[in-house]
């Protein structure tokens, strides 16, 4: 138990990747430290259990061309900004942090299975959400739970400008929120074609579903575009059979009635408005419903910023090395759109290196995992990422790393049900 207790701190703090204010840097990192002098360890009494250095070896060499793009970007505009090294620098200590993580599962299940994973990634979001009504609710709790977390000028500013009418969670909220919880609907797809089978295992999927879906959209609405694709995914399954698709929307029903209720009871007892946040996190559907224009005040900007592109040849093929502008609190060219900003920052071709990183990540993840179609998994995700990056700067390495070290395991017989 007490083991279980660690394991679910550990995850929350390596979803969420906190910055504590008693830390000079994230929890991550200090993971990676630890776990490289960890692993150096092991290798010298023994065979170390997980293969860390040629997960990096082969994690780390398509982002060389990244690194690569990034160098010339710099030396050639003479600029001193350097997000992809620290991405590197973050990500190589990543594939250390997640071994004694890995280790911790491997001590506690004997293996460390795919699923199992998924499962500490629901648990920990679930955390979040009642964590993050709580801070909704009550200040003294909010006060709290701010008062632990080191936020940059960008995160103090979007509080002030959103506190009272959207979540805001523990060490998490707006955009980056949107990735980590549109994440972790997917993943739960994966697992519930696989894993999923009574009316009882249904009921309890889908209202801890709803529970992410929720309590993530009213973080942020990029939520959504996880929930569309995880839909999508579970739905295809349950086509196939008209008894399972029964079940499936039985399921779903009888989940959305039992979230609802118990947000209407919360929303009695301690006063939290539900109005203020589904006008929020469904601002869309609301204007649609009331006017009939499919749109919210965020998309109304994103549209607006689609305006700004390179206007010379030199900032289309290698950028102005710039992701701030000059007063360090907005980004540069005051654009959010992540393809936008890559390519002001490093080109078209520092934006494809990026992207194709992207793709051969979630390639080898499941290919290791050992899944039966492989492709199928990392594409989904895949196509994610590419749809987030419409939005904001995306980045699902630091997500997805953990499982390097999981598997699928074959001799389970598993199949798609």
């Amino acid at each position: 138990m007490i083991k279980k207790s660690i394991l679910y701190v550990l995850m929350f703090l390596y979803v969420y990747q906190l910055q504590l204010v008693f830390l000079p840097i994230t929890v991550n990192k200090l993971f990676g430290i630890f776990g490289m002098f960890l692993y150096a360890y092991h290798s010298v009494r023994g065979r170390p259990k997980f293969a860390v250095l040629s997960n990096v070896s082969r994690l780390m060499k398509p982002y060389l061309w990244v690194l690569f793009f990034s160098i010339v970007s710099i030396f050639l505009n003479g600029s001193y900004e350097m997000p992809y090294i620290r991405l590197g620098f973050s990500f190589f200590l990543a594939i250390f942090g997640t071994y004694p993580i890995a280790l911790l599962f491997s001590r506690i299940y004997g293996r460390m299975c795919f699923f199992t994973v998924v499962k500490y990634f629901v648990a920990v979001a679930v955390v979040q959400m009642l964590i993050s009504f709580a801070m909704f609710a009550n200040s003294s709790f909010h006060d709290l739970f701010t008062s632990l977390i080191r936020y940059d000028e960008i995160a103090e500013f979007g509080i002030e400008q959103s506190e009272g009418f959207r979540l805001i969670g523990f060490g998490t909220g707006f955009f980056s929120s949107g990735i980590i919880h549109g994440f972790i609907l997917i993943v739960m797809s994966f697992y519930y074609r696989y894993r999923i089978k009574s009316i009882g295992e249904n009921i309890l999927f889908f209202t801890t579903f709803f529970c992410v879906l929720l309590g993530g959209t009213f973080m942020a609405r990029t939520t959504l575009v996880g929930a569309c694709i995880a839909f999508f995914f579970i739905f295809s399954a349950g086509i196939h059979s008209v008894h399972r698709f029964f079940k499936l929307v039985l399921s779903v029903f009888a989940s959305c009635v039992i979230c609802l209720s118990v947000l209407v009871f919360v929303s009695n007892y301690n006063s939290v408005d539900l109005e203020v946040l589904s006008s929020f996190g469904f601002e869309m559907f609301k204007n649609y419903s009331e006017s009939g224009s499919f749109e919210s005040s965020s998309t109304n900007t994103l549209i607006d910023m689609y305006s700004t592109i390179p206007d010379n040849m030199k900032t289309w093929l290698i950028g102005d090395a710039k992701w701030m502008d000059s007063s360090g609190i907005f980004y540069y060219k005051h654009t959010d759109v992540g393809y936008l900003r890559n390519i002001f920052y490093f080109g078209v071709l520092g934006l494809m290196s990026f992207i194709y990183f992207q793709y051969l990540f979630l390639k080898t993840i499941f290919y290791k995992c050992n899944f039966a179609n492989c492709r199928k998994y990392s594409i989904t995700l895949f196509l994610f990422f590419i749809i987030l990056n419409l939005k904001g700067d995306a980045d699902l390495t630091l997500l997805s790393t953990i499982f390097i070290y999981s598997e699928v395991y074959p001799k389970l017989n598993l199949k798609e049900v």
